[in-house]
């Protein structure tokens, strides 16, 4: 039994605000000190319209904010200027992650990740608001007050998580009172949030606090990802994901709304999986996995931030491998991969969502549609890793459509697949640049002419649509 898609396209729609544009995730702050990852958040900006970027230490040991040298303290901002100034000379601005802690300001030594985040409470709040000010009132003064009132202050990184803050919870509320008294101290306006943490934990008990307590709390951020599981670094950690379900995390966005009220809410981080070596971030699935998330999360949050945009990332060790399973959209060559492609479709979109009617049993397909200048059909057919996925008869009917012509656009296994041409060229570990150039040929959505056929008064487009893919069907709105 095929699946049936029925859409009145002249219906009027909800509005459709582009919330997953609002920011983009990247590795860690010294990362945007390099050319390659300057152009490729560009090409980000340029393509996807993404409009600011997050990410980890900005007050890291290799950021050189603040240090000693022959017993005195030092603060500096020079290299966190070079990032800022790049961010805003291409029109986009810092999600700002105040995060970790600087060692000459540390309690202790435990640190994350290769590049060694100290996650340790500060030895003495007063120096941690010292820094909180002092780093607001050098981005005011620099940037003017008017545009850093309009940025996010965000106070560290899954403090829920042991890896990430060696301190309790008690610690990290008085780490998040001496960060807003110092950033309001530089500025009485400078938006501050949090409680940045994985799995959806302790907004409740934040926005407690900071009311109980008569403090700032402009916005909320947490993370998520459709697993039980909040961090995954051993080797083939998605073969032990435990199989996510696609749909919990709307479920968990839309209660997390709830605990909010009226108050922004921002999810600072989210992906298919939370391991950096993970296959399925490189094909087809991860196109299909983030456009059915995405539309699926419209209404609920303020901004919806992908983790990541580039493979130019290092958690676990910079890998020079061009597709190894990394968060990134684009490898670490600047090839686009299908998710980014599925991105660049929401961009193209418009600014109404039609919910079309599915009639039918599958548990795998799925189907949205978004109208502006062109009236845009997203039809899908996905599971989670490890389910099985079979080939699916789709037909799409459409009443009140301008025309019957349309164009169709195909991400698939074989389409629209970089990695596939890679494997094709016997995995190479390094790329000569005529291959790369292969590459970016193979990432290349390729769109065909589709033309439907009357039915019940409106138009019919028959489909077999693969496993793991994404399929956009294109009509004029009007």
């Amino acid at each position: 039994m095929s699946t049936l898609v029925k859409l009145q396209a002249d219906g009027p729609g909800t509005p459709l605000p582009h919330f997953w544009e609002e920011c983009v995730g990247s590795g860690h702050a010294s990362l945007a000190l390099r050319t390659d990852w300057q152009e490729q958040i560009a090409i980000a900006h340029d393509e996807l319209g993404m409009k600011r970027v997050r990410f980890h230490g900005i007050f890291d040991d290799d950021m050189s904010v603040a240090y000693e040298l022959w017993g005195k303290a030092h603060i500096g901002f020079h290299n966190v200027d070079i990032i800022f100034d790049h961010l805003v000379a291409i029109g986009m601005e810092p999600f700002i992650e105040m995060s970790f802690m600087p060692s000459c300001m540390a309690s202790g030594t435990q640190t994350i990740f290769h590049y060694r985040g100290n996650v340790t409470p500060p030895k003495d709040q007063g120096q941690w608001r010292d820094l909180c000010e002092a780093f607001g009132r050098h981005l005011v003064r620099r940037y003017g007050e008017k545009r850093v009132r309009g940025w996010n202050f965000e106070v560290w990184n899954e403090p829920n998580l042991g890896g990430f803050w060696a301190g309790t919870q008690e610690q990290y509320f008085e780490l998040y009172r001496s960060a807003a008294e110092g950033l309001r101290a530089a500025d009485r306006e400078l938006k501050i949030g949090g409680p940045a943490t994985a799995r959806d934990a302790w907004v409740a008990d934040l926005i407690k606090f900071c009311r109980d307590n008569s403090l700032p709390l402009d916005f909320v951020t947490t993370h998520h990802y459709p697993t039980d599981q909040a961090l995954m670094w051993e080797e083939k950690a998605h073969e032990k994901l435990g199989y996510g379900q696609r749909d919990v995390i709307a479920a968990w966005t839309r209660d997390v709304r709830k605990q909010c009220g009226k108050l922004p809410l921002h999810y600072t981080e989210w992906n298919s999986s939370p391991s950096p070596r993970d296959d399925n971030h490189d094909i087809s699935f991860g196109a299909a996995f983030a456009l059915h998330t995405i539309l699926g999360n419209a209404g609920v949050v303020d901004s919806y931030s992908y983790w990541t945009f580039s493979d130019i990332f290092e958690e676990l060790g910079f890998s020079s491998v061009p597709f190894h399973g990394g968060f990134g959209l684009m490898t670490i060559h600047g090839v686009r991969k299908p998710a980014w492609q599925a991105f660049r479709w929401l961009h193209e979109a418009g600014d109404r969502l039609v919910q079309p009617q599915i009639v039918g049993d599958s548990e795998t397909v799925g189907a949205y549609c978004t109208r502006g200048e062109h009236l845009d059909v997203f039809a899908y057919n996905f599971g989670m890793p490890g389910k099985d996925v079979a080939e699916e008869p789709v037909a799409i009917e459409i009443t009140g459509a301008a025309s019957a012509r349309a164009r169709l656009g195909r991400i698939e296994a074989g389409r629209t697949d970089p990695r596939g041409a890679w494997a094709e060229m016997g995995h190479p570990d390094d790329l000569w640049p005529e291959q790369v150039a292969e590459l970016h040929e193979a990432a290349k959505v390729e769109e065909e002419a589709a033309e439907g056929k009357a039915a019940r008064g409106g138009l019919r487009f028959e489909f077999a649509l693969p496993p793991n893919c994404l399929w956009r069907l294109r009509l004029p709105a009007r």
